[in-house]
């Protein structure tokens, strides 16, 4: 017999399987027994096992049936294999088909009521299932996501810290490299001075000066402006020689080689500095203010003071003072006019 695949809930069941228990396969199913005697696909029995051949080579239902008068040639089997995992799934499959068909065998001696209760448990425990599945995958997501984004983040911090690593070993290989070039253009114009005033003082040697009235007579023009280019040079050499640029750029260059924090605590440094100084100007120019105030507090108190006594002086002094001398002045008309 041709087998052929017959879509079932979703299911292909795989058939028609004559009693043959022989050659039924060792397997998990859900099985179907139906009959085919009119041609049309008739379940008689539906059941579930894990080992189909097994179970059927010692079921009980073929007995009723054959007894009713279905011959063997017309009984046939179809199946739908699942494995361990599945087996919840299979139990309401087999529900399902049950409920559906209504196959006369699984019916008889069965509490129908009983049955309606164990097909709404399974798919309470198949929702249940369902919506726990459902919970793990939305936290394994979270789990993935946020390592992903863990993972990223720290791959960036990673790559901002070696990127800024490499600028900052760019910036200090840029500041010896000038720091160097400084300090080799200083020691150039140091040795070209000083290489100067030697030749000048060879040419002073050479020169005849023991007596002056001989120099003011002989020595020309040239001579004098040498002596003038003579002392620039002494001047600009004690001068450089004083800043001691060469010493404090070796100890500058001492003091940040291999130390990127110092080369950028510099310019930290000098902005410190400057804000230091803003600072300390802001703070004078306020005490030069209240400087000014006071002044003119005391120029205010003092001229006061001074019309205070003078009023004092022209209200109450002054008409005393007046009344004393006209008191003195008096006798002396009286005596005069005796």
């Amino acid at each position: 017999m041709e087998q052929v695949i017959v879509n079932l809930f979703g299911k292909k069941f795989l058939g028609p399987l004559k009693l043959e228990f022989d050659k039924l396969p060792s397997l998990s199913a859900v099985y179907i027994i139906a009959s085919e005697d009119s041609k049309e696909f008739v379940p008689l029995y539906i059941g579930y096992s894990n080992k189909l051949r097994e179970r059927l080579k010692q079921h009980p239902v073929f007995g009723k049936i054959l007894s009713e008068g279905t011959l063997p040639d017309e009984v046939t089997i179809y199946y739908w294999e699942f494995d361990l995992n599945s087996r919840e799934e299979a139990k309401i499959l087999e529900a399902t088909l049950i409920q559906e068909y209504k196959p006369k065998f699984n019916y008889d001696g069965i509490n129908h009521s009983k049955i309606q209760e164990q097909i709404q448990k399974l798919k309470e425990e198949e929702e249940t299932r369902s919506k726990q599945w459902f919970r793990s995958s939305i936290i394994a997501s979270m789990v993935i996501v946020i390592s992903t984004v863990a993972f990223y983040t720290s791959y960036i911090q990673v790559e901002k810290q070696n990127n800024f690593k490499a600028i900052l070993e760019k910036e200090l290989s840029i500041s010896n490299k000038d720091f160097r070039r400084d300090s080799d253009i200083a020691k150039s114009k140091l040795e070209k001075l000083i290489s100067e005033l030697k030749l000048q003082q060879v040419a002073l040697q050479t020169l005849d000066v023991r007596s002056t009235g001989s120099i003011n007579e002989d020595v020309p023009k040239e001579i004098i402006k040498l002596n003038a280019k003579v002392s620039s040079i002494e001047a600009n050499i004690r001068e450089f020689s004083d800043s001691k640029v060469l010493l404090k750029m070796e100890a500058i260059e001492k003091a940040i080689e291999g130390s990127p924090e110092k080369v950028l605590s510099v310019p930290l440094i000098k902005n410190d500095l400057k804000n230091y100084k803003l600072v300390s100007n802001k703070e004078l120019l306020r005490l030069e203010k209240s400087i000014e105030k006071l002044d003119s507090r005391l120029s205010f108190f003092e001229t006061s003071t001074i019309t205070l006594t003078l009023g004092l002086f022209f209200t109450m002094i002054a008409p005393v003072l007046i009344s004393s001398f006209q008191k003195r002045r008096k006798p002396n008309l009286k005596s005069n006019h005796s």
